[in-house]
């Protein structure tokens, strides 16, 4: 089975124009996808990878790069359960 990074990068990567995309480009200010991509990676992200993304999780931040995308997943799966 892929790692979450290679998983986020083939999802990423059929959605932009530019297969040389390195995993800590800003998909966003390259040019490659709109904004409304962002609500596609939050589904992809719920649905594929099993992280639910939270109202307060809303942050562009956390869904610029590949490796924004996977650092956020991270975070999510090793909170504390509350």
């Amino acid at each position: 089975m892929q790692d979450d990074r290679a998983t986020i990068r083939d999802f990423v990567l059929r959605h932009v124009k530019d297969q040389e995309l390195s995993d800590d480009q800003n998909i966003f200010a390259s040019g490659y996808v709109s904004s409304l991509f962002v609500v596609q990676i939050v589904m992809f992200t719920e649905n594929t990878l099993g992280v639910p993304v939270a109202e307060e999780d809303l942050d562009i931040e956390n869904f610029l790069s590949v490796s924004s995308i996977h650092d956020f997943v991270t975070r999510k799966r090793n909170a504390p359960a509350y």
